[in-house]
């Protein structure tokens, strides 16, 4: 099993990987698999995402 400040560790890089993947609206438009109301949805749950793994791991840092 891996130590929380492991775990902190790797959430914090994973948040970061997720924010770095985010499309710009460009790339959405270029790979036409999306309307732009599903771009959008793409970008907030990834934001999302990102987010939820920031507070993990800020909250295991904090132990």
């Amino acid at each position: 099993m891996a130590s929380v400040r492991v775990k902190a560790f790797a959430a914090g890089l994973a948040a970061d990987a997720i924010r770095g993947a985010i499309p710009t609206e460009s790339e959405l438009a270029e790979a036409e698999l999306f309307r732009p109301e599903d771009g959008a949805a793409v970008v907030r749950e990834l934001e999302r995402l990102a987010d939820e793994l920031l507070a993990e791991s800020l909250r295991l840092e904090s132990l």
